[in-house]
């Protein structure tokens, strides 16, 4: 009887990585859904009894309580740009569509725990640039 010597195996030297492609496939797409739905960062408005409603989207400029300026709406890239300084959200603000026949309202979005000398210095600071829609964003208080 002739016995046949089996060829040996080899260990393999390749790491199959089609299972962790899989799973970087199905975070990638949990992180697209719920990314939209997160909110970057709260401000809690001062509360009104009654509010004008406007009749374009507005830009808002916003300063949150850590006083960091960030802007939002029509012309913003990423949804949201962050500033450090009010100075540097001006320059930015002036290359929107704040002047003119298209103009889109501006409105100031301050956290209620920012203090008020912050705010009236934006609003200085914004009428010096004759941006002529300013105002600003409160929230509706329903006991009224």
């Amino acid at each position: 009887m002739v016995m046949r010597a089996r060829p040996r195996q080899q260990a393999m030297s390749q790491i199959n990585v089609v299972p962790f492609i899989d799973v970087v496939l199905v975070l990638l797409i949990i992180f697209m859904v719920t990314a939209p739905m997160l909110q970057m960062g709260q401000i809690e408005l001062p509360k009104v009894g009654q509010a004008s409603s406007v009749s374009r989207r507005p830009i808002e400029v916003r300063l949150k309580a850590d006083e960091t300026w960030s802007l939002r709406g029509p012309g913003v890239q990423r949804g949201e740009e962050r500033f450090d300084s009010a100075e540097s959200l001006i320059e930015r603000l002036n290359d929107l569509p704040v002047r003119g026949d298209q103009a889109a309202p501006v409105v100031i979005a301050a956290d209620k725990s920012v203090q008020y000398g912050e705010v009236v210095h934006l609003l200085d600071e914004l009428k010096r640039q004759n941006i002529p829609q300013v105002g600003l964003l409160l929230q509706v208080d329903s006991k009224h």
